[in-house]
């Protein structure tokens, strides 16, 4: 999707000022014109899981969480929005960045009433990327009125706030590779 010049952009300097300060800013509407498309998909992907799928559900509890990952390129309604949606655009502006790689899709379907409790955790030790030019998009399919993600904003040594693991588990997760084929998209202008 392109962006007409009379349009305002999805993504503005106060974005990026505070994306870059905070290392977490909130852009309404980057999938807006996608939700029933990417809900086709997710309903596509938890009827044929892919090889990274998980139930996460333990013996005695409620409710669904499914979990998958790196499935776009077996999921046309993923890669539809892939590569017709902002997202590229809005990575690109955030990271001062020409070019766009995309790492991974991942899916998290968290049913009504699940009681498995999603830990706090980040997202860094499960990225096998270094630098500084990351970005992840949570992008929620259901209207969300209370706060069902929470980041920590902010810096440490140059660095995002969650980054990888000091220690042996950092060793662990330097040496792992990506398991997906990725596109580098460039950026419509």
């Amino acid at each position: 999707m392109t962006q007409s010049s009379t349009q305002a952009p999805l993504v503005t300097q106060e974005h990026i000022d505070t994306y870059r300060r905070d290392g977490v800013v909130l852009v309404r509407g980057l999938f807006a014109d996608h939700v029933e498309t990417l809900r086709a998909g997710v309903a596509r992907n938890m009827e044929d899981p892919g090889p990274y799928a998980s139930e996460n559900k333990r013996d005695g509890e409620q409710g669904r969480f499914f979990d998958d990952y790196c499935n776009w390129q077996r999921i046309p309604e993923f890669e539809e929005v892939i590569r017709t949606s902002q997202a590229a655009e809005a990575a690109s502006a955030l990271m001062g960045s020409e070019r766009v790689q995309l790492f991974h899709d991942h899916v998290l379907v968290k049913e009504p009433g699940t009681s498995m409790a999603t830990p706090w955790h980040s997202d860094g030790p499960y990225y096998f990327v270094e630098g500084q030019q990351v970005v992840s998009f949570w992008s929620p399919l259901d209207p969300v009125t209370t706060a069902s993600l929470r980041c920590v904003a902010g810096r440490t040594c140059g660095k995002r706030t969650c980054c990888r693991p000091a220690g042996p588990r950092a060793m662990r997760f330097s040496t792992l590779r990506p398991i997906c084929r990725c596109p580098i998209l460039t950026p419509k202008v």
